[in-house]
Order: C-alpha cells, then sequence, then structure tokens
C-alpha cells in the first residue's frame, strides 16, 4: 500500500539484527524507515524469546531456528539450547552466521 516494496524488503532483511538494520536503512532512505527497521527487527527479536518455548513444543525443535533469524548465534542461543537439544543448536548457530552475513548483502541490495 504506502510502503514501496524495495523498502519493506530492507526493513524485512535485516532478519533481527536491529542494529544493523536500523542505521544501514536510515542512511539509505531516511530517518523514519530507519526506525521502522529498527523497531521492527527488535520486535523480531523480542518475539523469538516469547516463541520459542512455544514453537518447541508445539511445532518442532528445527521450527525455533527460523523464528530467531540471525540472533540464533548469539541473544537468542540461550533459549535455543534450554528448548531444543544440542544439534538444533549447532544449527542454529550455523543458520545465525549464515544470516549474519547475508545481513549487510540484502541490506545493499535493497
Amino acid at each position: 500500500m504506502g510502503c514501496p516494496p524495495r523498502l519493506a524488503a530492507a526493513v524485512a532483511g535485516g532478519l533481527g539484527w536491529y542494529s544493523l538494520a536500523g542505521v544501514s536503512v536510515s542512511s539509505a532512505a531516511g530517518v523514519a524507515a530507519g526506525s521502522i527497521a529498527f523497531l521492527s527487527n527488535l520486535l523480531r527479536e523480542i518475539g523469538a524469546f516469547l516463541l520459542i518455548p512455544l514453537v518447541a513444543r508445539r511445532v518442532n525443535a528445527y521450527a525455533c531456528i527460523a523464528v530467531a533469524g540471525a540472533t540464533n548465534e548469539d541473544t537468542t542461543l540461550p533459549m535455543i539450547l534450554r528448548y531444543t537439544d544440542g544439534e538444533t543448536a549447532v544449527l542454529s548457530v550455523l543458520n545465525g552466521v549464515i544470516c549474519s552475513a547475508f545481513v549487510p548483502v540484502l541490506l545493499s541490495l535493497c
């Protein structure tokens, strides 16, 4: 509707990495867009803390990896360890590293 697709992709392209997404989008598209990117990615991380226990119980352990995005390798890793197994934690760290490597690329493309 009111948001261009490239801007929406840039906001979502932060994958939970709010500190980088907010600054990058702000410098490219303005302060308002950067604030939206920051808040969107911050809420994704907070949502991951709330949803990981629920997703681990109701869906499966691997689905918890998708909930957290790039934060798998650092801030949400303790939650992954607590509510899943060691194999899922290793995959979670690998996913976090891959997502974190691609966030700057995604943001620059959008």
